[in-house]
């Protein structure tokens, strides 16, 4: 198959419109650039993350908030109860439905959409967060959700 991630980058890198298009898509949930980062980006980053917070997840509800292309979401379907993982960028969704959609287990959601929408609908007893942009804005998502997170590996309780 087609390495999905390095053409998502290429088309971004190399074709004017199609950033262009994805930035407006992104300016309407929040004022960060831009950045097109994948933090997870490979399944032995995955496993070696999943992990080190695997006893903070095992048999609960945990919603994942700036999913990617689900690497870290499916990994943690093995452990989880169920997991949600929400992905606001439509090329990293893209990525997850063409590779991952019809084989993945019946625990995991993945949802392409504002994962503030759903914080009165889903109770979570943890939320996850990978990030390195928009920090901020991911917190204040995640605290709608629950007052256990763990963001970029470290466990975070709000109380």
């Amino acid at each position: 198959m087609v390495d999905l991630v390095g053409f998502v980058y290429e088309l971004a890198h190399s074709d004017a419109s199609f950033r262009r298009l994805i930035e407006k898509y992104h300016g309407k949930y929040h004022e960060n650039k831009y950045m097109l980062v994948l933090t997870i980006y490979n399944e032995e980053i995955a496993k070696e993350e999943v992990e080190s917070f695997r006893k903070h997840i095992e048999g609960k509800i945990v919603v994942e908030i700036g999913a990617g292309i689900g690497l870290l979401a499916l990994e943690m379907a093995k452990y989880a109860k169920k997991v949600y993982a929400f992905e606001l960028d439509p090329a990293w969704s893209w990525i997850f439905v063409r590779k991952y959609l019809y084989n993945k287990p019946s625990n995991l959601f993945f949802v392409f959409g504002d994962a503030e929408e759903f914080a009165d609908k889903i109770k979570p007893d943890i939320v996850i967060v990978y990030t390195c942009s928009a920090i901020p804005y991911f917190l204040k998502i995640a605290r709608k959700f629950s007052n256990k997170i763990i963001l970029n590996g470290k466990l975070l309780e709000v109380k």
